[in-house]
């Protein structure tokens, strides 16, 4: 009948508003890098002069500290060749009981070749924090970055693939020990992407900067 065919009608144009919005999301998803594959592999990490602040809170946050200290700390990327934004994380979300509590510390690495003296010579304010960091062991890998969503998919696609690499080639002492988690942003080059390296072995201690307390976890919220 004539309604029947209105029905009709309406139900196949739904079937094509979804249809394309489905193939819309996944054009976009896979444009942002969502779909590609994440290559672990063994790798070092090779330190060097290391200037940065400390940073307490939520972690999907931590980009207004990093847009802070780039800028305050612009001047040595033009000064020193080589230098690159990096974080350093301590905590992982879905392990703590306050998402706030969560530690990092933000800054650049300067590459060893400049001495201590002169790169500390070039930082004006004492906000900032100076320590020179030794070559670790790493398993390493890029993921492509597009926008802040990037931050999220990596963290649920990526970082899964590398802490079991990681597993195959250093065997933890203890059930914390994965890897301390380093990210260096080349977000000024065509192809912008994040270098993770999740560091293990002798020399991985002095990596451990933060002072602040390390945040409750919930396995042990009942034992508190």
């Amino acid at each position: 009948t004539w309604g029947w065919g209105i029905e009709e009608g309406m139900i196949g144009y739904i079937f094509l508003v979804l249809f394309a919005a489905f193939v819309g999301i996944t054009i976009y998803l896979y444009k942002i890098g969502v779909f590609n594959e994440i290559h672990p592999e063994q790798s070092s990490l090779n330190g060097g002069n290391f200037v940065y602040v400390e940073y307490v809170g939520n972690l999907f946050k931590v980009g207004a500290t990093f847009d802070r200290v780039n800028e305050q700390l612009k001047g040595l990327f033009q000064q020193f060749k080589g230098t690159q934004s990096v974080g350093i994380y301590y905590d992982k979300p879905q392990n703590v009981v306050d998402k706030n509590q969560c530690r990092a510390v933000v800054g650049v690495l300067i590459p060893s070749n400049f001495s201590a003296a002169e790169v500390q010579a070039a930082v004006q304010s004492k906000e900032f924090k100076f320590t020179e960091l030794p070559r670790v062991n790493s398993v390493r890998a890029f993921w492509p970055f597009k926008n802040n969503l990037s931050f999220y998919f990596l963290a649920i696609r990526g970082y899964p693939v590398i802490r079991g690499f990681l597993r195959q080639v250093h065997q933890p002492k203890h059930e914390g020990d994965h890897g301390t988690l380093l990210e260096i942003y080349h977000f000024f080059q065509q192809n912008k992407n994040i270098e993770v390296h999740m560091m293990y072995g002798p020399g991985v201690e002095q990596y451990l900067l933060s002072t602040s307390p390390a945040p409750r976890l919930r396995g042990l919220m009942k034992r508190e």
